[in-house]
């Protein structure tokens, strides 16, 4: 079994290094896009949510009781995910561009291996990154969180639907709104799925899975 995971793992290195260069093979695409978003989000300014939820997650990590003590309508995910930035040595906007750079790769990487004509699929996936970056105006926005966590579940779903299926629970987590999505993913994931029936199963299962947690534990709610 771990020989067969280790082959997958080389093959999937494989195909990223072979999908990564241009045709000249000289420069690596992934590394383009982490270069040109992180340079380009590096020089924005912090933007007036991402300093307010720094302030909440200072006041979290210090004892604060979320939602309680500090108070913001956004996930435990994303204040946390900004804490752990805003812990980071040197400037906000520093660390926010690696982690908009490394998201960046990821939705490049997953609409290019959708890409039916692969001739353009570098370019069409660097089109998409551009219109994320550009729609959150360089910064570090929920939207731009959850939808490349949901182009990659689309990515994924027919090598790795387990996979997808976590990454299409994890969207909502970042961003509630993703959750009038679903009905389209699993569409998605069905399609392409070896076994379609479980997964309106296990998404009506995190759904109320996730609302048992809300109701059980008030701290991830407001009140």
């Amino acid at each position: 079994m771990l020989g067969t995971t280790r082959q997958r793992w080389d093959n999937a290195v494989v195909r990223f290094r072979a999908a990564s260069r241009f045709q000249a093979g000289t420069i690596r695409w992934p590394w383009l896009v982490f270069g040109l978003v992180a340079i380009v989000t590096a020089v924005v300014p912090i933007g007036f949510d991402e300093a307010a939820w720094s302030v909440v997650a200072r006041e979290w990590f210090g004892g604060a009781e979320l939602y309680v003590d500090t108070i913001d309508n956004k996930t435990p995910i994303l204040l946390g995910l900004i804490g752990v930035i805003d812990l980071a040595p040197g400037p906000f906007p520093l660390a926010r561009s690696l982690v908009v750079g490394g998201m960046s790769v990821v939705l490049w990487s997953a609409v290019h291996s959708m890409a039916t004509d692969q001739r353009s699929a570098h370019f069409i996936g660097a089109l998409v990154v551009f219109a994320g970056v550009a729609g959150s105006a360089g910064l570090l926005t929920t939207e731009l969180l959850a939808v490349t966590v949901a182009v990659a579940a689309l990515a994924v779903a027919e090598r790795r639907p387990n996979l997808a299926l976590g990454l299409v629970a994890l969207a909502p987590a970042l961003d509630p709104r993703m959750v009038v999505l679903w009905p389209g993913l699993a569409w998605w994931l069905m399609k392409r799925s070896s076994r379609p029936a479980r997964i309106p199963i296990a998404l009506a299962v995190v759904a109320l899975g996730g609302l048992a947690v809300v109701l059980v534990y008030p701290d991830y709610r407001l009140r």
